[in-house]
């Protein structure tokens, strides 16, 4: 069997001398092999571009990476990012340019994640043509099209879908080098040129390239073409000079940021482990993969399938590629035992493509005649992993997701809005203000969280005495204890006046000098609480 495959071929041998049933479901089979990894990259664009349509509020993070894309120029997006964000800096000026392009707003910042997204599909369908037989190809394509973070994060203002393109643009081009005698010098020098480009737009497509580099060098150099060892190491100098730029770049970002490496720790091995317990962490690592970012129905059956898959690559005698597919992951658990990346959920997306590919070569094993019966029993297995995300994926075409519709209340905010108002922000909805404020328009007046002090009430809402109306706007869900304080003493100096609820996200309203609980003043004395600080934004 060829690499690619060749489907008409088949066709013509099951139709020879065949009753009209069986012509039939050659047919039937023909259609498949020739048109549904097609149909799988279609259906898969469309809800990709509806979830984009949908134009949902920038969450948290989208909102705090926004702030500085927007309001940066190019060479200010090379110093660090508002609210501790660290991205590529090729990703943040591939953004700008987008919202120059579209428009400052949620389609100019989603636009390149979703171009990535439905490029990934169609390079997914290209390598797994190649990689796979033509029977399992258009399977894995459907299995990729419907993988739900794959989807969300096609919508995201964040390089995680850019991640996944750029892991299928290296693979597509070390595939294509794996061929005995010497490398175009044209294919040669999109090696090295895209390579060093995706350096700058993708952190993790290094250990990608790391894996397939390697491959790719040890099989010409394996086969003594000496001159296509030397366009490699070429490539990989490029590759390295354009690595230490964006590496001096991301310490930079990183060491403004310890808040965020601290939340990296748990994608890091143990301080002083033993290899039992580096192995069980290990371990805790893979199943956290197959939750999320693939999103399986059950994580041990999905580790099992992906060894077989691997195994039926070699019984088919591609260990080319599965080399080749494989090989980013162990550069990936290198970089986290050295504490370069962590291994943690969103920040894997990048392996979804590698894991779908070795799921699907499950089903791909090298049967023939009376034994074909047989591939049955690796579909199913593969069917039941998929049922979760197949769920979700119809889930998010009959009703696109939505986190914290921030937007929503800062406009409600904006048409209730009377002079002698006062806006008050929750810290979690800062983001979502700085970004959306000057767009709604609404001017906060300050922030409210929690104070450190115990409650001294003439204090803690002094600041809210000027105002006829006070509105308060919290976001992020998790968020409610300053919530919670401030019911207990705004009873005393205003009543409810209103409140709009969004997914995520919340709006409360208080007229001010009518108090609704006067006996209140006494209780908050009596238990000592904590009150609410009031900061200006």
């Amino acid at each position: 069997m060829t690499i690619t495959g060749r489907p008409d071929a088949q066709e013509t041998d099951v139709n020879a001398g065949a009753g009209p049933n069986r012509r039939f479901l050659a047919g039937v089979y023909g259609l498949y092999l020739r048109r549904m990894g097609a149909f799988a990259i279609i259906v898969g664009s469309g809800v990709r571009i509806q979830q984009f349509l949908f134009r949902r509020s920038l969450w948290l993070d989208e909102a705090a990476l926004a702030v500085s894309i927007v309001g940066r120029s190019y060479e200010d997006l090379l110093d660090p990012l508002a609210f501790g964000q660290i991205a590529p800096a090729g990703f943040l000026w591939i953004e700008r340019f987008m919202v120059g392009l579209v428009g400052d707003n949620e389609y100019g910042l989603r636009l390149f994640p979703l171009l990535s997204g439905i490029a990934s599909l169609v390079l997914f369908h290209r390598l797994s043509r190649r990689v796979l037989s033509p029977a399992v190809a258009p399977l894995a394509t459907i299995l990729f099209a419907i993988t739900s973070t794959a989807v969300y994060y096609s919508g995201e203002v964040k390089p995680y879908s850019s991640d996944v393109l750029a892991t299928l643009a290296v693979l597509n081009l070390g595939e294509a080098m794996l061929r005995p005698g010497p490398i175009p010098r044209r294919t040669a020098l999109a090696f090295g040129g895209l390579g060093a480009i995706l350096i700058w737009i993708s952190y993790p497509v290094v250990f990608v390239m790391a894996g397939v580099g390697i491959t790719v060098a040890l099989y010409h150099l394996l086969a003594k073409q000496w001159t296509n060892v030397a366009l490699l190491a070429a490539a990989g100098v490029s590759w390295g000079a354009s690595l230490l730029g964006t590496w001096a770049l991301a310490q930079r970002y990183i060491q403004s940021n310890p808040a965020t490496v601290e939340y990296w720790a748990v994608g890091f091995p143990p301080d002083g482990a033993s290899l039992r317990g580096f192995l069980s962490w290990l371990g805790t690592r893979a199943e956290e993969v197959m939750v999320a970012p693939v999103g399986l129905s059950l994580v041990g059956l999905g580790l099992i399938l992906c060894a077989l898959g691997a195994a039926a690559l070699v019984a088919r005698k591609r260990v080319l590629h599965l080399l080749l597919v494989a090989s980013a992951f162990p550069f990936t658990i290198a970089g986290s035992i050295v504490g370069v990346y962590p291994i943690h959920r969103r920040l894997l997306m990048f392996v979804v493509p590698l894991v779908v590919l070795l799921l699907a070569a499950s089903a791909d094993w090298p049967l023939r005649g009376r034994l074909r019966f047989l591939t049955v029993a690796f579909i199913v297995p593969l069917i039941v992993v998929s049922t979760v995300p197949a769920e979700r994926f119809w889930r998010l075409s009959q009703e696109p997701v939505t986190n914290e519709e921030a937007r929503v209340i800062f406009e409600e905010v904006a048409r209730g809005w009377r002079a002698g108002d006062a806006l008050y922000i929750h810290p979690a909805a800062e983001a979502a203000y700085r970004y959306y404020a000057p767009r709604v328009p609404v001017r906060a007046s300050g922030m409210i969280a929690a104070s450190a002090d115990r409650c001294r009430l003439d204090a803690a809402l002094a600041p809210l005495r000027e105002a006829r109306r006070v509105w308060f706007v919290f976001s992020h869900p998790s968020r409610v204890r300053e919530w919670m304080i401030i019911r207990s003493f705004m009873g005393i100096v205003g009543r409810p006046a209103g409140a709009t609820f969004a997914h995520g996200a919340e709006v409360y309203l208080y007229e001010m000098g009518s108090p609704a609980d006067p006996s209140g003043r006494e209780v908050i004395r009596n238990r000592s609480i904590r009150c609410a600080e009031i900061r200006p934004v």
